[in-house]
């Protein structure tokens, strides 16, 4: 797999393949008017080490329909990530197409 993505997995396989358990977030978003933009707070809570998490956000406008999908990754136990918007969305779902196995609590605050 190394060699045909040209990337170190090591990563990966340390913590998917020889670790047990799996991450849980807990977190939430807000829409800054003023600045026009979505502002996301995530943390890991799981017992153990913090889990490199590559994620998708989406972004959804009127009607659910998905506008945009942003991709963020988590390397730390707390972090903030900012999504440009030009109006406040109808709802923002982390992981949509539930790609990372882990418990995950994400709402509006």
């Amino acid at each position: 797999m190394e060699d045909i993505s040209g990337k170190d997995l090591a990563w990966f396989f340390g913590q998917w393949l020889y670790r047990a358990g799996s991450p849980a977030l807990e977190g939430g978003w807000r829409y800054n008017a003023a600045a026009k933009k979505i502002e996301i707070e995530l943390a890991e809570v799981q017992l153990g080490a913090v889990y490199r998490l590559p994620l998708e956000v989406a972004v959804r406008g009127a009607g659910g329909v998905a506008a945009s999908i942003a991709r963020i990754e988590m390397t730390a136990a707390r972090q903030s990530f900012e999504i440009p918007a030009e109006s406040e969305p109808a709802a923002v779902e982390l992981d949509p197409n539930t790609w990372v196995l882990m418990d995950a609590h994400f709402t509006k605050r």
